[in-house]
């Protein structure tokens, strides 16, 4: 869900495709967090460490191709 309170769940569509890296980005820039080698197109993460606010999401899959999304941190 977003907002969320304390961890996201990532699923990319095509499950032969699997997440090569997550970034977290505040709304200024700067990276806040980096996560990579995962096993699945579908993924839990704790955001339990951030302070409330809005972040910005880069998932990057296994083919290069990268989305980016907002999250709301409450």
């Amino acid at each position: 869900p977003n907002p969320a309170k304390n961890e996201i769940t990532l699923d990319i569509s095509d499950s032969s495709l699997m997440i090569q890296s997550l970034k977290i980005f505040s709304p200024q820039g700067k990276l806040i967090s980096l996560t990579s080698a995962f096993e699945s197109s579908l993924t839990t993460l704790s955001i339990k460490g951030l302070a409330n606010g809005i972040y910005f999401v880069e998932i990057t899959n296994t083919e290069g191709y990268k989305t980016i999304k907002k999250l709301i941190k409450k």
